[in-house]
């Protein structure tokens, strides 16, 4: 955790970005957190639907609604996300998430 802490300020760090990708797969909650409040940078449109598929997958609706609400103050992450919203071959738990963050389950 504290590695990964430290990691913040190089959020944009081609070797963070590499990390990142695989640490998200398999990530906890508290290191998805981390991620959103320190990492946020590094949260590409590429990390972004893996990011928030592994939020879902966690079946914790406090928990995404919470991340998302914080990705969506940042501007740049707040396209990212929303851009998502767009697409219409997202993956099923990450669909659901996103319906019942908005209220519509």
């Amino acid at each position: 955790m504290n590695a990964l802490r430290a990691s913040a300020g190089f959020a944009n760090d081609q070797e963070v970005q590499v990390a990142l990708k695989q640490l998200v797969a398999n990530a906890n909650q508290e290191q998805l957190i981390i991620i959103t409040a320190r990492l946020w940078p590094a949260l590409t449109p590429e990390l972004m639907e893996s990011y928030l598929l592994r939020v879902a997958t966690l079946n914790n609706p406090a928990l995404f609604a919470g991340l998302v609400r914080d990705i969506l103050r940042v501007p740049t992450t707040r396209l990212y996300a929303l851009g998502l919203l767009q697409r219409n071959d997202l993956p099923t738990p990450l669909y659901q998430a996103w319906q019942q963050f908005m209220g519509r389950t």
